[in-house]
């Protein structure tokens, strides 16, 4: 396995643990918003209920910008998973090449027996 590969494979599981943490903020902001909301339909007014409401809107604001994040996160893990796709395609391709030129002991012993076949006189 080349260097290149097992670089896009590190950088596509740390993706993938930065795309699990960032479910879990984002599962917990929307928990926290549904909370704030139910509590701010039981508040009237008043500075406390302002308050609340800002909270709620940073926090339904954070909910975006982690929903952003992960959508943005698994692009760029679909796009590692092409490149290392193509690497490995590019890895097989020069494989088979090389194994269409490679000889064996057998076939450099064979090739030595019909030249001297040929040529009887070395």
């Amino acid at each position: 396995m080349t260097w290149d590969k097992r670089k896009i494979q590190e950088e596509i599981s740390q993706k993938r643990l930065k795309i699990e943490e960032e479910k879990l903020k984002h599962q917990h902001l929307k928990k926290k918003a549904l909370r704030e909301k139910w509590l701010l339909d039981g508040i009237g007014s008043g500075k406390e209920h302002e308050e609340m409401k800002k909270q709620n809107q940073q926090d339904q604001h954070q909910t975006q910008v982690l929903e952003q994040s992960i959508l943005r996160l698994e692009k760029e893990i679909q796009d590692l998973e092409k490149a290392e796709l193509q690497i490995s395609a590019n890895e097989e391709a020069i494989l088979k090449k090389l194994k269409s030129i490679e000889k064996t002991t057998e076939d450099i012993i064979r090739s030595v027996k019909v030249e001297k076949e040929e040529n009887p006189e070395e």
